[in-house]
């Protein structure tokens, strides 16, 4: 039986708790339990990702007001932290559908999609999405892709910020300072 097919989802059954159940068949025709309820008392409460959730928003809170504060120290601009809460806001929404897909039996975005828009600079959308949604946050080779892709991306960051990648990064803040949905305002 699958959590969903409980009555009551605020309760968890322990072990040799007796529940009462309909027989009835999945989307594939196998068979599974539907209408469950606990028959006496004993039920354990669900504990809720909200405290890794916290932590994870926590988390990338302080890297993208990190690099902001840092680029503006440093450049005098401050369009790095909007850029990664507009590709986190992209990478969440693209969990998010693929979550929803995974249990519709849909189309799935590919994890390589995934990891590229945590590498560039959706890690924190990600982050959020796995803890909030409970998407890609058991499977370990995804997992440590993930991780690897978070690395790549701060180290990436780090550099931009030092004296040898701050031309590159003036010239990338140019081009998207000419982007008609910034503006032609430059610096």
């Amino acid at each position: 039986m699958h959590i969903k097919a409980f009555k009551n989802r605020r309760h968890r059954p322990q072990i040799n708790q007796d529940v009462s159940y309909t027989p009835s068949k999945d989307r594939q025709g196998r068979p599974c339990a539907s209408n469950v309820s606990f028959i006496g008392k004993g039920s354990q409460k669900i504990a809720f990702p909200s405290g890794k959730l916290v932590g994870t928003a926590i988390a990338g809170s302080l890297f993208l007001t990190s690099a902001g504060l840092a680029e503006w120290l440093i450049n005098r601009t401050f369009l790095l932290a909007p850029l990664f809460l507009l590709i986190s806001f992209i990478t969440y929404l693209f969990y998010a559908t693929d979550k929803k897909a995974a249990q519709k039996g849909r189309w799935r975005t590919p994890e390589s999609h995934l990891h590229l828009f945590a590498l560039i600079g959706g890690w924190p959308g990600a982050m959020v999405a796995q803890q909030g949604l409970r998407h890609k946050s058991k499977k370990k080779e995804f997992r440590f892709m993930f991780w690897i892709t978070v690395i790549l991306n701060c180290g990436i960051v780090i550099w931009l910020l030092m004296p040898q990648g701050l031309p590159i990064l003036d010239s990338i803040i140019r081009e998207i300072s000419q982007l008609p949905i910034i503006g032609n305002s430059g610096r």
